[in-house]
């Protein structure tokens, strides 16, 4: 979010000028200064960086209607726990074929296309329902608990739970009404 070459610090996205301006204030003032910036503006002054705001965008600007039909399988039986392997019989090629176009026509592998789309079902439903984790990694393909949690947390920077109390549904607030 911050990239700080010695005499040149710049910022990306349309709101990490106020990281920046908690950045400077801790580097050039103190911690305790930074901090009390932070609650006066209300910003999170821990946002360090941006895997969470990152959204997986399915790549489906190509012409290869086979690898189109993958894609779709893919999505539509994510809990299924699918493989290459069992991708590969589908489509009816060979694994090393379907690794070859899939990744000539998307730019990725199988595998990590399934895993981007697999993360981005578990964000969707963390952000959205209060089922349990566990429940949620079941129905977006995990069987491994940690797995699941390595993986999400490679790709998001945060932990499942951690995640959802972020980004997560808010309980009935009554100052709200």
């Amino acid at each position: 979010m911050l990239v700080d070459a010695g005499d040149v610090i710049s910022s990306g996205g349309a709101t990490t000028f106020l990281t920046l301006v908690i950045y400077l204030t801790e580097r050039y003032g103190s911690h305790d200064r930074a901090v009390l910036a932070a609650k006066v503006m209300l910003v999170d002054g821990e946002r360090r960086i941006q895997l969470p705001y990152i959204a997986f965008g399915p790549s489906r600007d190509h012409a290869d209607q086979l690898i189109h039909k993958v894609q779709s399988f893919m999505e539509d039986h994510l809990a299924a726990g699918v493989s290459v392997d069992g991708l590969a019989a589908h489509a009816s090629v060979s694994t090393r074929t379907l690794n070859r176009r899939f990744k000539t026509a998307t730019g990725q592998t199988p595998r990590g296309y399934l895993q981007g789309i697999r993360i981005e079902a578990a964000k969707r439903l963390l952000e959205t329902t209060t089922d349990p984790v566990d429940h949620l990694r079941a129905q977006v393909g995990y069987g491994d608990p940690t797995a699941f949690r390595r993986a999400f947390t490679q790709a998001t920077g945060l932990g499942p739970r951690q995640y959802r109390q972020k980004y997560g549904p808010r309980g009935h607030d009554p100052l709200l009404q």
